[in-house]
């Protein structure tokens, strides 16, 4: 079972350095442009969908533009990329719901994103499903970021997409190298927090480790009302634009926890640490703080999958239920 990366879901926690103001700028202007991209806004609203199913042959053609477009632009650019058709339906979905049709680039190395486009209406930001790796592959974070840069250069370079957007989701059906199907949740890399710095109050900045892994790619966290997980691949053009509307240093706050911006971020917090009494203990707190509200997460998740078995609710994981 491949490794899923980001996934179909629902994420938790606050953004912790500042880049609330600014990304919501990028939501601001969107809708002041009549962008009709809106980012769901409760997760009690959105429906959510089971993992697809593709097709095991990749397409050559395909009579929409948009797809037509893509398969065009693998071969304009020489990628090592093919294109597979697929659907997924949506959880508690019933005989008559509609299915919704997605899609799926794989390199045939291990690598591969699911992703949903809106075919008939514009080109509206790409929404991710999965981003998955084979669990031999796991390892080489450059491998990974290799690909998703050969994705990016081909649906928002080549296509003009302006970004890329998902939920960076741990995900329990899916598995980790060298670990047991069911891994221990602590053995978990994709949910422990990790201590990422000192923000610009001196307070901790404390990611779970997908979220981080994302960071390092090149994302930026959208924030959606305080979620932390809702992160973003913007175009070059894209990237122009929002520096010009607001200022290079916004950006740069975005971007600061990015691989390529690795040194810069070492030398600010070699300036903050120096100022910090007693780092250890508020890491240590910090810590603990993320991995105690995770726990409690899990819990309350069993609890409401007790209830549905039982037939005594029929709420499907509402966040709104949440009790922290």
């Amino acid at each position: 079972m491949p490794l899923s990366v980001i996934g179909s879901g629902s994420g938790l926690a606050p953004l912790n350095f500042g880049a609330m103001a600014s990304l919501n700028s990028i939501l601001a202007k969107e809708r002041n442009a009549g962008n009709r991209f809106k980012p769901p806004q409760t997760e009690d609203k959105e429906r959510q969908i089971n993992e697809p199913i593709f097709k095991a042959h990749p397409i050559s053609e395909h009579p929409k533009p948009r797809i037509a477009e893509i398969l065009n632009g693998i071969r304009a650019l020489n990628l090592p990329l093919k294109l597979f058709v697929g659907e997924a339906t949506y959880q508690n979905h019933k005989p008559t719901d509609e299915k919704l049709e997605v899609w799926k680039l794989a390199n045939g190395d291990g690598f591969e994103f699911q992703f949903y486009m809106d075919c008939d209406n514009g080109k509206l930001p790409i929404h991710a499903i999965w981003l998955r790796c084979e669990t031999e592959k796991q390892g080489s974070f450059f491998a990974v970021r290799r690909f998703f840069e050969q994705v990016a250069a081909l649906l928002l370079e080549h296509c003009g997409y302006p970004f890329i957007y998902g939920r960076a989701v741990w995900s329990s059906n899916s598995r980790i190298r060298a670990l047991p199907d069911k891994p221990d949740i602590e053995s978990d890399w994709r949910w422990l927090p990790v201590f990422c710095g000192w923000d610009d109050s001196l307070k901790p900045i404390v990611y779970e480790g997908l979220v981080v892994f994302y960071l390092r790619i090149g994302f930026i966290l959208h924030p959606r009302y305080g979620d932390e997980n809702f992160v973003v691949y913007t175009s070059r053009s894209y990237t122009q634009k929002f520096i010009a509307e607001n200022s290079q240093a916004k950006w740069n706050e975005l971007t600061q926890l990015s691989l390529a911006r690795r040194r810069e971020w070492l030398a600010i917090q070699k300036q903050r640490a120096a100022q910090v009494s007693q780092p250890k203990e508020k890491i240590r707190a910090a810590l603990e703080y993320e991995k105690n509200k995770r726990k409690r997460y899990e819990q309350h998740l069993e609890q409401l999958w007790t209830q549905i078995k039982n037939r005594k609710s029929d709420n499907w994981l509402s966040p709104s239920s949440r009790s922290f």
